[in-house]
């Protein structure tokens, strides 16, 4: 969904009127992960531009080798020129077979070029591959009589190509530097490295690209997206949460998206109402449950931005210490570490580099504070103050989840399916120490002679009987002898989703219960 970014779009039209009137200067978008950069480029390309070609590249997956940069950029080139000139292309072959058969079709002049390109890469001549890469877009231009801005995504990612012992900074800034009729916007999701190669003095494009930042959604743009994705005849959606939607994501529309996305879901045990406390709910669930699409994006973004650079183990501990704790100074954080901030220092500078953490006024911040919650929570089971709440997040949830879900049964009916499954799955396997028998039968809500309900009779040359309490307070003595009195069973497994009370242990100890919780089932 594509909301706003007025600014934005604006400054793209500039670079494309520039490039229209022959004093075209490059762009650079800069902005965090899932921002919409991608988003906005897309949509920009949309709009009518008569005599202009828009190119578009992501390098992330086209990056894995000079020969497949170089095909996916031409493909993407010829593609965009076959498409302004109406031409209808027939895939048949791989792109290495279709590019000449393309190219024929436009001009022998760019044929020759794609010939010889192949021919480059097939004799591993992967630099003067790259040169003719670059000067086929001005070549075009000058053929069909057009301009070319060209969109290359995730731009920092063609540093990997230093790997084949190649500079491709410097060999393409040698190439357009001259270029009149082509012009490059690129984007990039690892910020530092991004400002590295366009305001490094010592960088071949030091000061060739303007540069714009894409900054989160404002209040009143956060509000329109999320009105967007709660625009349901069946929803009714309360002023605060389109307060707390903004105060929790910071604006991020994708964890916007998210965030609203599972606040529908859960809307259903809330009468369809949308308030913030259900968001709040949503929030929590999202960032730190394992199917929530947040805990998936950061647990990508801190192994991939890790994996970047060097010293990858001893940079957790001065994460964590952050996580914990921002805006600290280096003696700080060495104090906290016991480590001398000479030693300190060098893990820093790599820690910049991966683009997690900042550094202002000599304190180091992480960059992305919901990022900075998920980690805090994930790996010290600490929260900080993105939500002004002083309830650790574990609490939260049960609070909500009782709140939310106890106005309906379908979420115990769940919860004794899981256990029905889970019993089923490890018959003959061993939890916490017990092992669970190949049972011949298991019976769920299984009704006594006596007219009382069981959530689970499993039944071998012996009897277990399974009770499941999935409420916000802990089991006391009293439940469970109210459990073990509805029926005559060899074994008896009370589960208990908060724990259970000192007393409820030792009748349990002392009577060969077993006591299971929640973290027992996972």
């Amino acid at each position: 969904m594509f909301v706003n970014r007025i600014k934005e779009i604006s400054w793209l039209d500039q670079l494309s009127h520039a490039l229209e009137s022959g004093k075209g200067f490059h762009g650079a978008l800069l902005g965090l992960r899932r921002i919409g950069k991608t988003e906005l480029i897309l949509t920009f390309r949309k709009k009518n531009h008569h005599n202009m070609i828009m190119p578009y590249l992501n390098i992330q997956s086209a990056i894995s080798s000079p020969g497949r940069f170089c095909m996916d950029f031409v493909h993407s080139l010829l593609e965009s020129v076959c498409n302004h000139e109406n031409i209808k292309l027939v895939h048949k072959q791989s792109i290495k077979m279709d590019l000449p058969v393309i190219a024929g079709r436009l001009n022998d002049d760019i044929y020759d070029s794609v010939i010889l390109l192949i021919s480059l890469l097939d004799n591993g001549e992967y630099e003067e591959a790259l040169r003719i890469v670059f000067k086929l877009p001005e070549m075009i231009a000058s053929i069909f009589h057009i301009k070319v801005l060209f969109f290359i995504d995730e731009f920092q990612e063609i540093h990997s190509l230093k790997h084949y012992r190649l500079d491709p900074y410097a060999l393409m800034r040698s190439v357009i530097e001259k270029q009149i009729h082509t012009k490059y916007v690129v984007s990039g999701s690892i910020i530092s490295l991004m400002e590295q190669i366009f305001k490094d003095a010592n960088q071949p494009f030091f000061n060739q690209f303007n540069i714009l930042y894409l900054s989160p959604f404002t209040k009143e743009d956060s509000s329109i997206l999320a009105r967007h994705v709660w625009n349901y005849d069946s929803l009714s959606v309360n002023d605060n949460a389109y307060a707390i939607i903004y105060k929790l994501t910071q604006g991020h529309p994708f964890y916007i998206i998210s965030i609203c996305e599972r606040s529908f879901f859960e809307a259903r045990f809330n009468d369809f109402v949308i308030d913030q406390r259900l968001v709040e709910y949503a929030f929590i669930k999202d960032v730190l449950s394992h199917d929530g699409k947040l805990n998936t994006l950061f647990e990508y973004i801190f192994n991939y931005s890790l994996s970047k650079v060097e010293r990858k183990g001893s940079l957790k501990q001065p994460l964590l210490i952050l996580a914990e704790e921002d805006g600290l100074t280096l003696s700080d954080i060495a104090k906290r570490l016991n480590k001398s901030t000479g030693h300190l220092s060098n893990i820093m500078k790599s820690l910049l580099k991966s683009d997690l953490i900042i550094k202002k006024d000599q304190k180091y911040y992480f960059r992305d504070q919901v990022l900075r919650f998920w980690l805090a929570k994930t790996s010290l089971g600490k929260s900080h103050d993105i939500i002004a709440d002083t309830e650790i997040a574990d609490n939260f949830i049960s609070d909500l989840k009782e709140r939310y879900l106890k106005k309906s049964s379908e979420y115990g009916r769940a919860k004794e399916f899981e256990l029905y499954y889970f019993i089923n799955e490890n018959r003959g396997q061993s939890i916490c120490g017990l092992k669970i028998p190949e049972f011949k039968r298991i019976i769920k809500n299984y009704i006594t002679p006596n007219g009382d309900e069981i959530d689970l009779f499993a039944i071998n040359d012996q009897s277990w009987a399974f009770e499941l309490k999935w409420k916000n307070k802990k089991t006391g003595i009293k439940e469970i002898k109210q459990f073990i009195n509805k029926i005559q069973a060899n074994t008896y497994v009370y589960i208990s989703k908060n724990g259970f009370t000192k007393d409820a242990y030792n009748f349990g100890k002392n009577n060969q219960i077993i006591l299971w919780e929640e973290s027992d089932l996972s």
